[in-house]
């Protein structure tokens, strides 16, 4: 997950996407990026990470943002994290 390296939610910590990325590389594995594009595909993707212990990037697209609202998708993250 991404975000400020100081923020912990009950997800688990969020990190900068750099530091997620570089932890991936140095240790040989890989970070999925899953497109959101409604609560209920939020809410799966990270309770499918917090299951799996996995780190996750959550994106979503343009076209999502225009059509639902970035304060909607903001509002969205913020419930479910």
């Amino acid at each position: 997950m991404t975000g400020d390296d100081a923020n912990e939610s009950a997800t688990g910590p969020m990190t900068s996407t750099k530091e997620l990325v570089t932890k991936a590389f140095e240790g040989g594995y890989a970070v999925p990026a899953i497109n959101v594009v409604d609560q209920l595909s939020m809410e799966a993707v990270l309770a499918a990470a917090q299951e799996l212990r996995s780190p996750v990037i959550v994106q979503t697209s343009v076209k999502t943002v225009r059509s639902i609202g970035l304060e909607i998708l903001k509002a969205m993250w913020d419930t479910t994290v």
